[in-house]
Order: C-alpha cells, then sequence, then structure tokens
C-alpha cells in the first residue's frame, strides 16, 4: 500500500487548520466546543491512518471509512471551504489503493459527495421532479464536472508517481547490476594480474635458475683452472667470455621481468632509454630513440609489447648483425601505432626466427597487428605496427 508524501500530508493538515479557523468566527460556545471536537477527530484519524495503519490494510480501509463519514460531516453542517478535505480523501484513494476495493471506494466517496454538497438543496423526494433539475441542473454539473476533473488530475498524479518509481527501482536494480560487474571485474582482474605474477614468478625461476647454476659452474671451473695453474690463456678467455654472457644475459632478463611486474608502465620512453643505456658500453654503439610526444598515453599491455619488441631487435642488432648505430622510431598514426628499428649492421640472407621473435609475433598478432622484417646488406630493418581505433591512443 502506497504511502503519500509528508508533504502532502503536511499541506493537508496545514490547509484544514487555516479552514478551521476561518469557520470558528461562525461558532459560539457549545456549536464552538463540538465544530472542534469534530475537527480533532477527523485530523488524529487521519494522524493514526498516515503513521501507522497504513501498513495494516483491515485498520487502513476502517480509518479511511471513518474520514468518509466525518467529511461529509464537514460539507454538511461546517461548510466554509471544507469540500478541500473530501478531495484529498479522493486523492489518497486513488493514489494509494487498487483494485476492485479501490473502484467500491471511488464510488461510495463520490455518492456521498454527491449526497453532502446536494442535501441542503432540496428534500430528497423533489430530487426527482423536473422543478428541481431545472433550478439545479447546472449546479450539479458543475458538481460532477468539476469531481471528474479532480479523478482525471489524480489518476494523472499516480501515473506519473508510479512510472518515477517504475524508474527509481530500474534504476537501484541497475546500481546492483553496476556494483555485482564492477565487483566481477574486479575478482577477473586480481585473478589475471595473479596468473601474470605466476607466470612471471615461473619465468624467474626457471630462467635465473638454470642462468645462475651454469654461471656458478663456469666459475667453479675457472677457479679449478687458476689454482692449477692453467696456462692455455685462450681457453681462461673463452670461460670469462661465456660467463659474462651468461650474467648480462641474467641481468637482462631479470630487468624484463621487474618491469613486466610493475603495477603501471607509465613512463615507456625513460624505460627504454634505460634499456639502451644498459646496451650501449662505453658507447661502442650508438643507439638513436624518437618517439611521439602521444606515446605514454597509449594501453600498458601495447606499451610492454614495444618495450619487448625494442629489446629483442637491439640484442638482434647488436649479438647477430654486429651492428655500430641504430634508430628507433616509436609514432602515432590516426588509426595505428608504428615501431621501427633500422641498424647498420651486416644483415643476413635468411632470417631465423628463435623464441624471442616467435614469442612477440604472437603478442602481436593478439591485437590484429603485424611485424615485418627487411635485412640487405646495409643492415636490418625491422617494422611493426598495431592498429587502434581512429582518435583514440
Amino acid at each position: 500500500m502506497y504511502k503519500y508524501s509528508e508533504y502532502g500530508y503536511i499541506l493537508k493538515n496545514a490547509i484544514m487548520i487555516l479552514l478551521l479557523i476561518n469557520v470558528i468566527p461562525k461558532y459560539k460556545s457549545i456549536s464552538l466546543i463540538l465544530v472542534l471536537i469534530g475537527y480533532l477527530c477527523t485530523l488524529l484519524n487521519d494522524h493514526l491512518r498516515y503513521t501507522y495503519f497504513y501498513k495494516n490494510d483491515k485498520k487502513y480501509i476502517i480509518s479511511l471509512i471513518i474520514s468518509f463519514l466525518t467529511g461529509t460531516w464537514l460539507i454538511i453542517f461546517i461548510k466554509g471551504g471544507t469540500e478541500f478535505y473530501f478531495f484529498m480523501i479522493l486523492y489518497e484513494i486513488i493514489i494509494s489503493l487498487d483494485g476492485l476495493l479501490q473502484k467500491i471506494l471511488l464510488i461510495s466517496h463520490a455518492l456521498l459527495y454527491f449526497f453532502a454538497t446536494n442535501i441542503n438543496k432540496a428534500k430528497v423526494s423533489s430530487i426527482l421532479t423536473k422543478t428541481f433539475w431545472k433550478n439545479n441542473g447546472f449546479d450539479f454539473l458543475f458538481i460532477i464536472t468539476t469531481y471528474a476533473m479532480f479523478v482525471i488530475l489524480f489518476l494523472y498524479l499516480k501515473l506519473q508517481i508510479t512510472e518515477r518509481k517504475k524508474v527509481q527501482d530500474l534504476n537501484k536494480e541497475l546500481n546492483l547490476a553496476y556494483e555485482k560487474l564492477k565487483q566481477y571485474s574486479a575478482n577477473v582482474e586480481e585473478l589475471a594480474i595473479a596468473k601474470e605474477r605466476n607466470r612471471i614468478a615461473a619465468d624467474i625461476h626457471d630462467f635465473l635458475g638454470h642462468s645462475l647454476v651454469a654461471l656458478i659452474m663456469h666459475l667453479d671451473f675457472l677457479e679449478n683452472v687458476l689454482n692449477q695453474e692453467y696456462k692455455d690463456k685462450d681457453n681462461i678467455m673463452e670461460i670469462v667470455k661465456k660467463t659474462q654472457n651468461i650474467a648480462r644475459e641474467s641481468m637482462q632478463k631479470l630487468r624484463t621481468t621487474v618491469y613486466m611486474l610493475k603495477e603501471e608502465k607509465s613512463d615507456l620512453k625513460q624505460s627504454l632509454k634505460e634499456l639502451i643505456n644498459t646496451l650501449n658500453i662505453n658507447e661502442k654503439i650508438k643507439i638513436i630513440l624518437n618517439t611521439s610526444k602521444d606515446i605514454e598515453n597509449i594501453a600498458p599491455e601495447i606499451k610492454n609489447i614495444i618495450y619487448r619488441t625494442v629489446q629483442e631487435g637491439l640484442t638482434n642488432s647488436i649479438k647477430h648483425g654486429k651492428a655500430t648505430k641504430i634508430i628507433i622510431n616509436i609514432y602515432i598514426n590516426k588509426n595505428k601505432i608504428e615501431l621501427v628499428i633500422k641498424d647498420n649492421g651486416i644483415g643476413c640472407k635468411d632470417i631465423i626466427k628463435g623464441n624471442g621473435l616467435t614469442n612477440i609475433e604472437k603478442r602481436i598478432s593478439n591485437y590484429n597487428g603485424e611485424i615485418l622484417y627487411n635485412s640487405n646488406n646495409e643492415g636490418f630493418t625491422l617494422h611493426m605496427f598495431i592498429p587502434i581505433e581512429e582518435g583514440k591512443v
């Protein structure tokens, strides 16, 4: 059962008090006391119905019927604009009730209203005469029209209230669904992060574990050679170089893994500069990095792909291409992100893809991207692009 607004209840009581002030001067002594008692009973009954009885259908209907009777009493005996109270009861019937019960109470309310407003005009027996209708027909038509207009108005208000309540309920459902979806997304994200961290932890364990074992073995062998005063310097230098390579590869792998563990890779350019510095020993290799101004606006997962690709490209240019100059260009067009790595190395006729390039190609293909290679006697070029929505990074 719908409980009409607190503001409506306060407004009704305020107007009832104003009507009481208006009719008080018309009564004296005992009559005034009876009027005050009747008013107080009416207000008390409405207060109980509004505050308590709306939760109990039976008590609510009984209270409403009492209001019918007190409203009829007000119109017949008090007058002074007390018809307002009867229309407030009409509003409550339409707003608060539905179905057959509402229809019965509406009919009862209409009959009581017509009775109360016409009882003083003529005797009941004269209502069926032509003279009555000739003298009072217009007034009666006005009463019916006014009553019908109020019914239509209150039905319209109920429709608005019902629609607003539906919208509010729908908004609550949508908010609840949104909160559930947000919680689900958070759980999925947390699961994805945990999965990625486990994968990276496995990479650290596998790669660094094997690398450190190999490093220890080489150092142990080198220690034994030195203790035995081994004189084959070439063999010693070869072992030292292998040990250095293992250490460098382990360090580079560790840097990459730590980079991947960062929650946000917001500064791609700085990370690439750090990578370049680790490879540019004694400035023997000139590495030039050119990037677009808005490169930092791209998604973190795309940054990871660019970083891995640059890392693999630099390693291949230095290790296999023997390059002394490498140019890296990263720029963003309207519908794609492009990466070009070009060196002045020895190049190669047949490109043999290792695990590094293969893994990069898989990552790029997941974003509908492509990677191309070109090699000649003047060096090696790697060209990668990943499509993006036009106007968006």
